[in-house]
């Protein structure tokens, strides 16, 4: 049996997904990946999630891996409005990258999915200086490395692995520091003053 990768949320997060799960207005897509998410963090099985939510199976796993692939699992913005938009510019670059695999997997004619998400965001990270230095030689130029691009993420398979299962642990190490509460400035005046130990 295959464990679901743990979800944890912050207490900003729980508090934002639970009001983006609840709300009228909010568009039904991300009224579905909220309460996901949300399900997830409860520890719930894909299998069961998916069959109350009415979504497959496939999206529940997406959503999962966005979370951790896309490096989500600590959001760096602290306030609600910022936080949507840091999450809402995950979920575009995680389907940018999606578009990518699928072109890739159109040219060498095999499924979307045997191609590896890590991958694929391997490949363009090693491809970024390429393309920031040879970018300008013009247009026909760029269509011959995006084709280099597109075959090399294609390489990226995932093989078919039955029964294999990973431990799910967090890894991150919590900090040695006490929690800034005031601000910088007053922090470095008492440690001026002698008032904090540095």
């Amino acid at each position: 049996m295959r464990v679901a990768k743990v979800i944890t949320l912050s207490d900003e997060e729980r508090t934002t997904l639970v009001r983006w799960s609840r709300g009228r207005s909010t568009p039904a897509r991300l009224v579905l990946r909220a309460k996901i998410v949300l399900a997830a963090a409860e520890g719930r099985e894909n299998k069961d999630i998916s069959a109350d939510l009415g979504c497959t199976r496939r999206t529940v796993l997406d959503l999962r891996s966005i979370k951790s692939t896309m490096q989500m699992d600590v959001l760096r913005c602290k306030t609600p409005e910022l936080v949507h938009k840091e999450v809402w510019t995950h979920i575009l670059a995680y389907n940018l990258i999606r578009t990518i695999m699928a072109q890739a997997a159109i040219r060498q004619a095999i499924e979307p999915r045997t191609i590896s998400f890590k991958g694929a965001l391997q490949t363009l990270e090693a491809f970024q200086p390429l393309i920031d230095f040879q970018g300008h030689r013009g247009p026909a130029f760029r269509v011959v490395l995006y084709q280099q691009l597109l075959e090399s993420i294609a390489l990226h398979r995932v093989a078919d692995r039955p029964g294999r299962f990973e431990p799910r642990y967090r890894k991150r190490r919590s900090k040695r520091y006490a929690e800034m509460k005031l601000p910088r400035q007053q922090l470095k005046q008492a440690m001026l003053n002698g008032l904090i130990k540095i």
